[in-house]
Order: C-alpha cells, then structure tokens, then sequence
C-alpha cells in the first residue's frame, strides 16, 4: 500500500466555507465527476442501459459520499480512512 503524505493545510482545505473556497471547490468537483465517468468506463466497459445505469449508481457514490465523510469534521487521517473503504467497496462492485 502507497503511503500519501497529508497537506499541511488539509484541515483548513476540509473546513473551507468562503466563496472563494466555493468556486474552487466546484471547479475540483468537475474534474472529479469527468475523471469518475472516464475511470469507470474503462473499468466496467459497455453499452447496455445496465452497464451505463450501473456506472452513473457508483459514480453518485462516489461523489456525494465525501460530503457525508465530513459531516461530524474528522481529522484528515479519519476522513482519508472512510475515502479508502468507500473505493474498496466499489472496487468489488466494479469486479464482482
């Protein structure tokens, strides 16, 4: 396993609520939602409606869950933690 060195700022980053931190936020939301639609096409390749529905399902997962991660404002290691189940838990999906 790749250990990640945390920022040294990732607490304030998690805790951001400005508008400046807003539009930067989003602007990182849209990367995350096209690297998601591009990852997950690889992963589970198809063109069927039940591949394409099954896709968008792990795709809301994935980019709601985070925000649910932060409800009750866990240090970044905690948070880092409940990022990695969440993926596992796809992965399986994804090779199942």
């Amino acid at each position: 396993m790749v250990e990640r060195k945390a920022s040294e700022h990732s607490e304030e980053i998690m805790a951001a609520k400005t508008a400046d931190t807003a539009e930067e936020i989003q602007q990182v939301i849209t990367r995350l939602r096209a690297g998601l639609v591009a990852f997950l096409a690889r992963a589970a390749p198809g063109r069927s409606r039940a591949a394409a529905a099954r896709r968008a399902e792990w795709a809301e997962v994935l980019e709601l869950s985070p925000k649910g991660f932060k409800f009750d404002t866990p240090p970044v290691p905690v948070y880092r933690r409940r990022l990695t189940t969440l993926a596992r838990g796809v992965a399986a999906d994804i090779d199942a």
